[in-house]
């Protein structure tokens, strides 16, 4: 269904409260139009770039990430980029910038690989990032360091996935406090005492259910 420009303008003033807000999104909206030129043939119309934009300052991201990321996808991809693209090379950009220690699968292998030679199971590993440390403990350090030769894929293989589910948590996480931090102290506060509310529910229906299973 295509949103009309009052449903926008509804959507702005609900979701981004703040003037400064809007006026960024529509500088992004705005940077967003001129690298669709780019791709004649998207199909993305106006009120699509500017539901990109208001989701993009939402998540904190500014006019000057947006075009940094744009730059870099318009020489690589063939197709308008989605916003998950987008927010992925932004994030990429801001790991270089910042040294955050955040590295791809490859590296994140390569230093296990490196420790195995280094350690074995004679020495306690270091790893860089929290994140390697975690994917090793689900692994296994002894399944990394007695793999055979024909083992290595499936070992790298599984070490992949735990490590993006390390990595996704690592996101979700951030994300989850920027927009709590972004809420405010009154929404945050409610929002813990609605937990607290629910767990106590909880178990309390656990205990009754506890109780009516005994003889």
């Amino acid at each position: 269904m295509a949103v009309t420009e009052q449903q926008l303008v509804d959507f702005m003033q609900e979701n981004l409260y703040a003037g400064q807000m809007r006026e960024e999104a529509k500088a992004i909206a705005d940077t967003l139009l001129i690298y669709k030129n780019f791709y004649p043939n998207s199909k993305i119309d106006d009120n699509g770039l500017l539901l990109y934009a208001i989701a993009l300052v939402r998540d904190g991201y500014s006019t000057v990430e947006v075009k940094l990321a744009l730059d870099r996808l318009s020489k690589t991809t063939k197709f308008f980029p989605s916003m998950s693209e987008i927010i992925e090379t932004i994030e990429s950009l801001q790991r270089v910038a910042t040294g955050d220690g955040i590295k791809d699968f490859d590296e994140a292998w390569a230093e296990v690989y490196s420790e195995v030679k280094r350690c074995f199971t004679y020495k306690e590993p270091r790893f860089s990032t929290p994140e390697i440390a975690e994917t090793v403990r689900n692994l296994g350090w002894d399944t990394i360091c007695y793999m055979q030769s024909d083992d290595v894929s499936t070992v790298r293989a599984q070490f992949e996935r735990y490590y993006k589910i390390a990595i996704h948590r690592k996101k979700e996480w951030e994300s989850n406090i920027f927009l709590l931090h972004q809420a405010g102290n009154d929404k945050f506060r409610l929002l813990c005492e609605r937990t607290a509310r629910r767990r106590s529910m909880i178990a309390e229906l656990e205990m009754l259910d506890s109780k009516a299973e005994k003889p």
